[in-house]
């Protein structure tokens, strides 16, 4: 994968990063607001875990490495954001990514043999996300709304 790919990645997360800052329609309560914002940051911050445990699992393999760093990095910046406009420290964005990632690797028997569950449960909703954040934050929108 080439540089137009990375450049892609970048916009996407760009894009990412921007939607977060979007007004909410006015009849959306502050409590909508902020339920559907975390349900993205949850969302985000299982991507984040995903792309750094294929990063670990996939030693020696540099182009993948390269490319699931570069959307770690995109996700983690939108994921902190997102949390600090909820009210989150960074403790608990923290504390939210430790929990992920020991559920992942209970999923996956912690062992990279097993990396293949995890790809079966995120990385086609982690790709959704990365590539149509403001279609994903329309969904947790629309979701939230109908509860």
């Amino acid at each position: 994968m080439g540089l137009g790919f990375f450049i892609g990645l970048a916009t996407a997360g760009f894009i990412c990063v921007t939607t977060i800052n979007f007004t909410f329609a006015q009849e959306r309560s502050e409590q909508q607001e902020i339920a559907s914002l975390n349900n993205l940051q949850s969302q985000m911050s299982a991507c984040l875990v995903f792309y750094q445990r294929v990063v670990t699992c996939a030693e020696g393999e540099k182009e993948l490495t390269d490319i699931f760093n570069a959307a770690s990095l995109i996700l983690a910046a939108a994921a902190r954001s997102i949390g600090k406009r909820i009210g989150m420290t960074d403790e608990a964005i923290i504390a939210r990514w430790k929990l992920i990632d020991q559920n992942q690797l209970r999923t996956m028997k912690n062992s990279c043999v097993n990396i293949a569950l995890l790809i079966q449960d995120y990385l086609v909703p982690c790709k959704a996300l990365v590539d149509g954040s403001a279609s994903v934050l329309n969904e947790f929108l629309t979701t939230d709304l109908e509860k």
